[in-house]
């Protein structure tokens, strides 16, 4: 994302941020965040949207602020997501029943599936 590289600490409930060349930028702290699988989508020029299969949340961060935009909690389970025409958020889930979710990029409300 804009010539940085983002991955979720999987001890640590944080995204860390680094440039191209591997120097730590810095962590952006993620209150709730678990140890279990997480996908990560570049959302816009400045932020990504989180899944987080542990505590069954997709949640919207601003990498400039850290602020937590949204957090939804209506896909259980949630694995795999990207971002859509810059309205949506795709996402699929764990269970036998896999769906995909239709959340709204701005707010985290669920269109359907």
């Amino acid at each position: 994302l804009n010539d940085k590289v983002i991955i979720p600490k999987r001890k640590f409930p944080a995204l860390t941020m680094y440039t191209l060349q591997g120097k730590l930028l810095k962590e952006i702290t993620v209150p709730g965040m678990t140890d279990d699988q997480k996908s990560l989508a570049v959302c816009g020029d400045d932020s990504v949207i989180l899944s987080d299969c542990g505590a069954s949340s997709v949640s919207r961060i601003n990498i400039d602020s850290g602020e937590v935009m949204w957090t939804s909690k209506q896909v259980h389970g949630p694995r795999g997501i990207v971002c859509y025409k810059d309205s949506y958020v795709l996402v699929t889930n764990s269970n036998k029943d896999t769906r995909i979710w239709i959340l709204d990029i701005n707010t985290g409300e669920s269109q359907g599936y």
